[in-house]
This record gives C-alpha cells, structure tokens and sequence, in this order.
C-alpha cells in the first residue's frame, strides 16, 4: 500500500528508505508478503517474526508487545531521521512507542480515519505520538486537529491506497482484467472480503455465513480471500471452509496488485474490507459493506451499507448494486479519498521539510 510513497521519497535527492518488516510479513499463513517487499527493490534491514499464531485478544496484545521490543532494538540500531507508519495496526501502534521513547520524528499516514473497532482507537493514539499527520481527507482533517495536533503539520493528500488503484483504473479495461485472470463466468463476479470486527466477534461468523449463502443462491462465480489476522480470524475461516460450494474459490493470500486487477474484474465487492472503501470507488466497483467495521469511513457513491443484516436485506444491496443503474452512478463519480497522486505529494512534502527544526516534544492545541 505504501510502494508509491516509498519509491517517491526514495528518489529525492538524499533520501535512504529502510524497511523493517514484522507480523504477518513473515508468516506464511498469511502470504509471507516481506519476499514481495523485497521483490520491489526495497531494502529490507530487518525481517523480525513477532506475530503470535493464535486469534485470541491475548495473543493480539503478546504480538503488539513483542514488535515493541523488536522495532525497538532496530531503531536503536538504525538511528532514523524519520519513521513512517501508516494506519491503524498494532504494529503501528508499538513502532509508534518504540519511536516515541527515543525521541525520533514520525510521521503518520492515514490518521484520523473514523471506523467501528479497535482499529479506531488504535489509530487515533498513533496521532498522539506522531510529529507529522499525512490525511486522506479534509474531514480526517478536522479530527486529527480535535486530537491536539498542530495546523501546520497536518497535510490533506489522499490515501496512499489510491495511487496504484488509479494506476490499473487508467490502464486496464474491466475486460481485460478478467482475460488476464482467466475469468470467464456469464453471472455475476462477486470479491468476498470480510475480516473480524474486533469488538463484535460474536457476529461475524453469522454475517459472513449470510454473506456466502446469498451469493451462492444467486448464482454468483465467487472469489472469496480469507480474513486477515486480527481476534477471531479463525472462526472465519472456518465459516468459509463450512459455506464454501463447488465453484466458489478461496484465496488464502493475494499479492496486491493482483488483488487490484481482481478488483477491476469483478462486479461487486461484499464485505467489511476498506478495500470497498478506499480504493474500489477509483476501480469502479460497487461495495456491499455488512455490519459495522466501516462505519465512520467517509464514503464514496460506490458504497451500499447493510448494517441490519440478513440474507433479504443482502441479496436486495447486491443486486442493485450490480444493476446498470447504480453501476453508471459508480462509474461517474468521484473518488473521496484522492487523485492517486498521495506519495508524491508526501514525498515533495517531506523532502521540503527540515526534520531536525521539528521539536520532539509533541505541542497539542486543544
């Protein structure tokens, strides 16, 4: 999701970019997605295993603690100017405090999103530790200014997600993206994207149950991805092994740009991803968003929420959201969250910065 940005600050003149990989980089059940990180030229300095194999809460906090420790000693090591984290992981959150305690600039990416888990919160206190506030939006904006930050370190550039959105919108037909996957379904190609809502994981098994079995009854050539590893992935998982029918394929882990052109392909997305949110209304694909994950997200026209779910209320949001109708809506407008132009803007805008003026101790404006 950062490539764009990373490429655009590595090419300023006196820029060195590292990358420290963590978590569910280096787990194969997750994809081991560092070999893809280092597959795109970028200089891994530190490939640290610290994800914790279980989905319970505990086990969430043990992983957190132990990527601390990790990010910590490399920074220590490393002695960076500057510390990029974006959004709202864990990860993020511990690299923010190992940062924080030795005095380092960070910048962050994507604060002051509003959404309806832990995610929230997390991402609202890495606002607290950064020195530098790259947002997507204008009303993003706004809340990381209610959190205290400083006017003049708050930058609205879009979200990095967007930028190689626009990069396969400008140059891959929806045609042609199903030749290069070999899609060749006459119904309806419909992305299942649904990860667990931290602080409601006892709906999400009836929700995503809901989801598979109206897509099946209406004859949809399914691509379902399994959850990411957040509390209570594996329930999910074994909902889509349980509800999965002859045809429906699932996708363990998918590389990005893949998962773009399958995007580009399909005819909707149905889930609670921010995929649906951030970078699908750049793709021209409508979103069916169940449940609550998103709530708070600034929304494109692309979006249909279904927060009372059951499988009526379902299979009418998909079907208009596949209808010609809202199909021209979605194609039409325009995309909330940016241009696809956000890493140069933050390159530009970093290069144009002198990190060593920016006082270490954080000045809140309440």
């Amino acid at each position: 999701m950062m490539r764009t940005t990373l490429r655009a600050l590595a090419a300023q003149p006196g820029w060195q970019v590292s990358v420290v990989a963590v978590g569910m980089h280096l787990s194969p059940y997750h994809g081991k997605t560092v070999d893809l990180i280092r597959s795109d030229g970028f200089d891994v300095v530190a490939a640290i295993p610290t994800l914790v194999e279980s989905d319970s809460g505990f086990a969430y906090a043990a992983s957190v603690g132990l990527t601390t420790i990790a990010i910590g000693r490399e920074l220590e090591r490393l002695q960076p100017d500057l510390v990029i984290l974006l959004g709202d992981r864990g990860e993020m959150l511990a690299a923010a405090l190992a940062a924080s305690a030795q005095n380092m600039v960070i910048a962050h990416v994507n604060g002051g999103d509003r959404t309806h888990s832990i995610d929230e919160p997390i991402r609202h206190a890495i606002t607290q530790f950064a020195h530098l506030h790259f947002v997507a939006t204008e009303e993003a904006a706004a809340v990381v200014r209610r959190l205290g930050a400083p006017g003049q370190y708050i930058f609205v550039v879009g979200a990095p997600g967007v930028d190689e959105a626009q990069e396969v919108a400008g140059s891959v037909s929806k045609d042609a993206a199903r030749r290069m996957l070999e899609l060749k379904s006459e119904s309806i190609v419909a992305v299942v994207a649904y990860h667990p809502t931290t602080t409601e994981t006892n709906v999400g098994t009836a929700h995503l149950r809901d989801i598979l079995v109206t897509l099946r009854d209406l004859g949809a050539y399914t691509i379902t991805l399994l959850p990411n590893a957040d509390p209570g992935y594996s329930c999910l998982r074994q909902t889509v092994e349980q509800y999965a029918w002859p045809g429906m394929k699932i996708v363990s882990h998918i590389e990005r740009s893949r998962f773009l052109l399958l995007m580009r392909a399909a005819d909707v997305m149905v889930g609670n991803t921010s995929a649906g949110i951030i970078e699908a209304p750049t793709l021209g694909l409508p979103f069916v968003h169940v449940g609550s994950r998103q709530l708070g997200r600034i929304r494109g026209a692309n979006v249909i929420d279904v927060p009372n779910v059951n499988r009526e209320n379902l299979r009418q949001a998909i079907i208009h959201a596949v209808s010609s109708q809202f199909r021209k809506v979605v194609e039409r407008s325009r995309n909330p969250y940016g241009d696809g132009q956000t890493g140069i803007r933050i390159a530009r805008i970093l290069a144009g910065l002198e990190l060593c003026d920016i006082p270490r101790q954080r000045q809140f404006e309440w």
